[in-house]
Formats: structure tokens, sequence, C-alpha cells
């Protein structure tokens, strides 16, 4: 009797992973794109400083 209330349950998780794995890739990339811009701006920052 299990068997037939466990057979709904594969469908639920592929909805939970097609929800969730969209939003982490986002959020990796937004992390990605913040912390190689900030890498950038301090870099920058460093070759301004030592030109002046």
């Amino acid at each position: 009797m299990w068997q037939m209330r466990t057979a709904f349950l594969p469908p639920f998780g592929t909805i939970v992973v097609a929800a969730v794995v969209p939003l982490a890739a986002g959020l990796y990339l937004l992390t990605s794109g913040a912390w190689t811009a900030a890498e950038r701006a301090v870099l920058r920052r460093g070759v301004v400083l030592a030109g002046a």
C-alpha cells in the first residue's frame, strides 16, 4: 500500500528541482558578477594610486 503513495512523489521532486536549480544558477551568476566587479574596482584603484 505504501508503494502506491510513494509513486506520486517523484513528479513533485522534479517540480522542486526545476524551481530550485534556476534560482541557484541565478544566485551564482549574481554573486560571481558582483565579486568580479568589486575585484576590478579594487585593482583599478591600486593601479591609479601606483601611477599617481
